[in-house]
């Protein structure tokens, strides 16, 4: 599982499958009764799972920034998955260095691995990742 859940740009959820509906099925699978109440304005999403009480204000402070993060649904979706200690998205982060200066760490470079089933169908179309276009720039020296 991500740790986020986003819409757009490098880190939109992969999954075919919506936080929403992996904890329905995870609810279905464990027998746990599981009960949306969708909120307006000033009352929020409410999810309940068996006794438990779940709300946005429980995981995330303040107003998250519009555009790129999900419906408020899922978002708490996410977060009661992650209280379940199923398996986290693991990222693997390595180092970079130069020939020039190896004692100085010149960057790093991350890696995750997604698996996926067949039966969920396919997954989303990979990120592209390009290299930056060459931007023309003009620089001016005043020395006196």
């Amino acid at each position: 599982l991500q740790r986020t859940y986003f819409t757009s740009g490098p880190n939109a959820w992969r999954n075919c499958e919506k936080p929403f509906s992996i904890l329905q099925k995870y609810c279905e699978s464990t027998l746990k009764p599981f009960t949306l109440f969708e909120g307006k304005k000033e009352n929020p999403d409410r999810i309940v799972i068996a006794d438990r009480e779940y709300t946005l204000a429980q995981f995330e402070e303040g107003t998250p920034p519009a555009g790129e993060v999900g419906p408020a649904h899922e978002r708490l979706a996410l977060h009661i998955l992650h209280t379940f200690n199923l398996v986290p998205e693991h990222i693997e982060t390595r180092s970079l260095y130069s020939p020039v200066q190896p004692d100085i760490e010149q960057g790093k470079i991350q890696l995750w691995v997604d698996i996926f089933s067949k039966e969920a169908g396919s997954p989303k179309p990979p990120v592209v990742i390009d290299e930056r276009k060459p931007v023309k720039q003009e620089l001016r020296v005043i020395i006196w």
